[in-house]
């Protein structure tokens, strides 16, 4: 892109068909002159890279100037590829049901292993007379109670009484 190319727009201009890929959208404010503050954390990395950016290209007269502009060409990007952000979110949302139902199937899996071993534990330590033991095993047990979903709290707790 040639400096012929590059010029810096004074407003927005992209609701009627203004958009330019080529032009700088660095403006601060709206028409009415009206504006919000957003504060944004970015790793190291980019914010040295946005430093050299504003550094080099000098209608960027600061690191504000260049996000300000990826965001209005990030957002043309999206309108104009068709994306649904809506769609995007319901994705989203979708994945983290899933997350969230894989994570108490693993969840299931682990209490009905600890079932099976609770009840091994108990037989052998009764088969041993392992009074001991067993009066720590179910005092460890109890504890971890109000954590296990209340089949497996309810199925250890008559393991452990029974």
């Amino acid at each position: 892109m040639d400096d012929k190319h590059l010029k810096s727009v004074p407003a927005w201009g992209t609701d009627a068909g203004g958009y330019s890929l080529d032009e700088f959208y660095t403006r601060a404010t709206n028409q009415h002159d009206h504006s919000r503050s957003i504060r944004v954390h970015l790793p190291p990395d980019l914010s040295g890279r946005i430093a050299k950016v504003v550094e080099d290209v000098p209608l960027y007269r600061n690191t504000s100037d260049l996000i300000r502009d990826a965001i209005v060409h990030r957002l043309h990007y999206l309108d104009e590829s068709g994306y649904d952000l809506k769609l995007i979110r319901d994705a989203q949302a979708m994945e983290m049901v899933m997350s969230r139902m894989e994570a108490q199937v693993e969840r299931n899996k682990i209490q009905e292993q600890m079932i099976v071993n609770l009840k091994e534990s108990i037989a052998q330590a009764r088969a041993l007379n392992q009074m001991e033991y067993l009066e720590d095993l179910k005092e460890q047990v109890m504890d971890l109670l109000p954590t296990m979903s209340a089949h497996y709290a309810e199925e250890a707790r008559k393991l452990l009484l029974g």
